[in-house]
């Protein structure tokens, strides 16, 4: 669930109270969340740990695109907010801000019969443009494609893709992405050009305020293990970002794995353990912070 993979099948060892695996991915991202999570059900079960409401979300398809959040239907659950465990760093850290990140896919076609306009050409002059255009700070463009070709009927096509990242709401990043398709649209009108063009958000950046319930609990679960319980911020997406874009309120927490997606990828058994318990304590403090809806008579 939720795992990059070489292709090889993982050989999982125990090494002086580190996890590492032979040939494939260790599958920490996020095998590890998975195992806290299952330690801290059977826990609640055999010890009768007294606990508020609780619901457990495990989704597949993480890593090819988000897909298994995506189709979650949220209607089933009965949760206000919840927390999502599938950040690196240290055990302690959570995420309350997260970046966006948008991919624009062009396809700029000229015909050598019709015009001797070069397509590559085109393309280059709509770059030059939009580079011109002085994107907000806080958005970064940059250029991940850019590949030509020439068919035998005289028809040039150019193929320009580019990723739109940073910390701004969805709002802002489709306002941006319009005026960067319209540099493609000015130039399909004055140059003669055929333009396709493909909008892709990856998935949208989140921000959970820092007097959100969820942020406190943490903070309260934390103080029982003296975790220091640092703030971080990493690039990327997760089950959180899609969550709190369809409205569900969700807090990332850093799970303790290192490497991630590579041969190298480990984890500490000390890291699992105190995981677990720190999810325990998250659950156990939760008791009496129910969030509870009044509807004021008019």
């Amino acid at each position: 669930m939720d795992t990059a993979s070489n292709g090889s099948e993982p050989e999982v060892i125990l090494e002086e109270g580190i996890y590492k695996a032979k040939a494939g991915f260790l599958g920490a991202d996020d095998k590890a969340g998975v195992a806290a999570l299952l330690a801290v059900i059977a826990t609640l079960k055999e010890m009768e740990i007294p606990h508020g409401t609780l619901e457990f979300i495990f989704t597949t398809k993480e890593e090819s695109g988000l897909q298994g959040v995506k189709m979650l239907e949220l209607n089933r659950l009965s949760a206000r907010y919840g927390f999502c465990l599938d950040a690196p760093g240290e055990v302690g850290s959570f995420q309350r801000l997260s970046d966006t990140r948008a991919r624009m896919d062009f396809r700029v076609v000229q015909r050598f019969l019709t015009s001797n306009v070069s397509g590559i050409n085109v393309a280059r002059t709509i770059l030059h443009h939009i580079k011109q255009l002085k994107l907000p700070a806080k958005f970064h463009l940059e250029m991940t494609r850019f590949e030509g070709e020439c068919s035998e009927e005289g028809e040039e096509a150019v193929q320009v893709e580019l990723e739109l990242t940073g910390c701004f709401l969805l709002e802002e990043l489709l306002l941006e992405m319009e005026n960067v398709k319209l540099a493609f649209t000015q130039a399909e009108q004055k140059y003669g050009v055929k333009v396709g063009s493909d909008l892709h958000v990856i998935y949208p950046g989140f921000e959970i305020k820092e007097t959100h319930p969820s942020v406190k609990l943490a903070k309260r679960a934390l103080k029982k293990q003296s975790l220091t319980g640092a703030e971080v911020r990493f690039a990327g997406g997760s089950d959180a970002n899609i969550l709190n874009d369809r409205g569900f309120e969700t807090l990332l927490l850093s799970v303790g794995y290192e490497k991630a997606h590579s041969e190298n990828e480990q984890i500490t058994q000390d890291s699992l353990l105190v995981l677990t318990q720190f999810i325990l304590d998250l659950l156990v403090s939760s008791r009496g912070m129910e969030v509870v809806t009044t509807f004021f008579k008019k």
